[in-house]
């Protein structure tokens, strides 16, 4: 079996456990009243020598509320945020864009040990499909969505960034947040959870962004040529934009 045939075959086992509809590709969609869950069954490890193969599990969520101050001008940025792929439903056309974070199967686990012991590799049969099928269902309902439903707090995501002034980087607590438009994001997520460091975050990230403007003007991409402008818009955008009353996002999912 091929890897194409093995990734059908995952499409397939996802709708089943998950029951929702598959309006692009091997992907599923939750939709909400701020967003969206886009999950995927992806291949990720296939040993031909034992005809085995190894499967994950991932959530990339969209919040719109996050994402709408900047994604308008993501061309601006040279940011491909939406794929140019055929969508199968015109709500997910309609409400697609840059994700705001992924979340993977070892957010459920202690160590990579006791993920590789729950969730191990199955055999290409229609036996192994079957209990790769049984495996992950049980997994999805016990552990997946509940650790899914912690992480939709706007206060935990924010503390994950913002904690502090300065942001080099990222680190094992943030892994899960989109690098794409970091330094925006967390000017949005600040301003939106009441973050009292919040002037002084858009001040470091503006500090950031004026540095593109020390560089020759023939050294700078369209990206850095443009993030100025894109930063002071945002920031002008955030400036009547209240704090929310409630942080925590509903995911209705059982």
């Amino acid at each position: 079996m091929s890897d194409v045939q093995i990734e059908k075959k995952l499409g397939e086992v996802l709708i089943k456990i998950t029951n929702f509809p598959n309006d692009k590709m091997n992907y599923v969609y939750a939709y909400t009243n701020w967003g969206y869950v886009q999950f995927h069954l992806g291949l990720s490890r296939y040993s031909k020598h034992s005809d085995h193969f190894k499967v994950s599990l991932n959530a990339s969520v969209r919040i719109i509320e996050i994402e709408k101050y900047w994604d308008d001008m993501a061309s601006l940025l040279d940011f491909n945020t939406v794929p140019d792929v055929e969508y199968k439903s015109d709500r997910l056309k309609v409400l697609d864009g840059p994700e705001t974070f992924i979340m993977g199967p070892l957010s459920c686990f202690n160590s990579i040990d006791e993920l590789h012991e729950a969730l191990p590799m199955f055999k290409i049969s229609k036996e192994g499909f079957e209990n790769l099928e049984n495996t992950f269902k049980l997994f999805y309902h016990e552990k997946f969505i509940p650790k899914l439903k912690e992480t939709l707090d706007l206060k935990f995501l924010d503390s994950t960034i913002n904690s502090k002034v300065e942001y080099l980087g990222g680190n094992a607590s943030d892994y899960f947040l989109n690098i794409v438009a970091i330094l925006l994001r967390r000017m949005v997520l600040a301003k939106l959870t009441n973050n009292p460091l919040y002037e002084e975050i858009c001040e470091f990230n503006r500090g950031i962004v004026m540095k593109l403007n020390s560089m020759p003007l023939e050294n700078r991409n369209n990206y850095q040529k443009n993030f100025p402008e894109v930063f002071e818009k945002v920031y002008n955008r955030l400036k009547t934009v209240k704090p929310l009353e409630n942080y925590v996002l509903e995911l209705d999912i059982i």
